[in-house]
């Protein structure tokens, strides 16, 4: 197993006084003789970097799940050049008119300072955050904090509710939307609406997470106002508040704002937790499933050609065999739906019909061979009934019907 200080000597290893290699420039604090800062260019082996980048990520796993390896590269670099005084700078200014790789001027004890100072700035760096997004048009019976889901009515103070998450939160201000001191919202966040978010230690991970629950919301929610949107002004944007209380914000749109209000009982909320967390689902199907419900996000508010493309997606997700992906999917779909009338024709009806679209036979789901016949057999529309299959689907793997099961 590689250690920090493996990372150290690779690091060390990387950089270099002269080229070949990628160029970088940093600012030298307390070179000798000098009253202020010098400009330092230094040469960088990227395939270096990157090997360091990949055993960072061997060593620390959860911290950087779902993040891509540039990230890693970026942070490895900046922690560098922030940290050439423990290679000793009065070593390093020297060594500027030779060509030398800095392991060669290192002082005696630089790997071990580097490897301890290394961890403790990954452990700062990628420490949890809390992530919030407003959602109007939808009120939680009570409140749910834990660092997968956390649910949270609009009124009365946000803070007290989220006391209880394991970091701690600067001083909230206000009951609007964020940034909380701002007050010009035109639709601040109420009692009718609500805040959703997790705990995550980096944004790559936090927009899955709210990825997994956006699904999650559109699986509990009754199938028949879920695709009902309003053209409202959506609350949007996403507060992010360190637990060293710096605050940044997103202004993106995350959540669609229904067309009728919903409340999200007790029973709900229980439902979204075991579609998110491990209570229930645990190991691969744990992944099947967390992946999954971001197709279904990504299909929830688009139109519906889009939709019918990343729910079928999600289908493969759940129970897709390589080499017998439709064979697969079918068994699955009929074990886990079996509730559902002509559930084995019904499935097979729609795979044909992502096929058509998938090979270029079709232009459009109605151009899809299937699609009258589907009418004709089902009377429902078929990306519909899709929608309606595959959240059967996830609640027989959690081997219950959903709590609010109106259509």
């Amino acid at each position: 197993m590689p250690t920090y200080h493996d990372i150290a000597e690779l690091l060390l290893k990387t950089y270099r006084t002269r080229p070949p290699g990628l160029f970088v420039k940093f600012m030298l604090m307390d070179a000798p003789g000098r009253r202020s800062a010098i400009g330092v260019t230094l040469f960088r082996d990227p395939a270096l970097l990157r090997r360091a980048s990949l055993l960072l990520v061997q060593i620390e796993p959860a911290l950087f799940e779902s993040e891509p390896i540039s990230s890693v590269v970026s942070l490895l670099e900046k922690f560098f050049t922030a940290s050439t005084y423990l290679i000793g700078n009065n070593h390093l200014f020297t060594a500027m008119a030779t060509d030398v790789v800095l392991a060669d001027i290192a002082a005696s004890n630089a790997v071990d300072l580097m490897a301890s100072g290394l961890s403790a700035h990954v452990r700062e760096v990628r420490a949890l955050h809390l992530h919030l997004a407003p959602v109007n048009r939808i009120a939680p019976e009570s409140n749910v904090v834990s660092p997968n889901l956390i649910v949270v009515r609009g009124q009365p103070h946000l803070e007290l509710a989220l006391s209880s998450l394991p970091i701690i939160l600067p001083n909230i201000q206000g009951e609007g939307s964020p940034p909380f001191t701002f007050s010009g919202r035109i639709n601040p966040v109420g009692a009718d609406a609500c805040w959703i978010g997790c705990l995550a230690n980096s944004e790559n991970s936090a927009s899955s997470k709210m990825r997994r629950i956006q699904g999650a919301l559109c699986m509990t929610l009754p199938m028949g106002e879920a695709l009902l949107f309003s053209g409202d002004l959506p609350l949007s944007g996403k507060t992010t508040i360190r637990s060293d209380g710096e605050m940044t914000f997103n202004a993106s749109r995350l959540f669609p704002t229904l067309l009728n209000p919903q409340i999200l009982s007790n029973a709900m909320l229980n439902d979204m937790r075991d579609l998110i967390d491990d209570r229930i689902l645990t190991g691969k199907l744990r992944r099947r499933v967390d992946v999954a419900l971001e197709f279904i996000a990504t299909s929830w508010g688009s139109a519906p050609r889009i939709r019918f493309f990343n729910n079928a997606i999600a289908f493969d997700a759940l129970f897709g065999v390589q080499g017998q992906v439709t064979k697969s999917i079918v068994a699955g779909v009929i074990k886990h739906a079996a509730a559902i009338e002509k559930i084995k024709t019904r499935i097979e009806f729609l795979l044909n019909m992502r096929n058509a679209l998938l090979h270029g036979e079709a232009a459009s789901i109605e151009e899809a061979s299937g699609y009258r016949d589907y009418y004709e057999q089902f009377d429902v529309d078929p990306i519909s009934d899709q929608q309606a299959i595959l959240r059967a689907c996830l609640f027989g793997l959690l081997g219950r019907a959903p709590a609010n099961s109106a259509p």
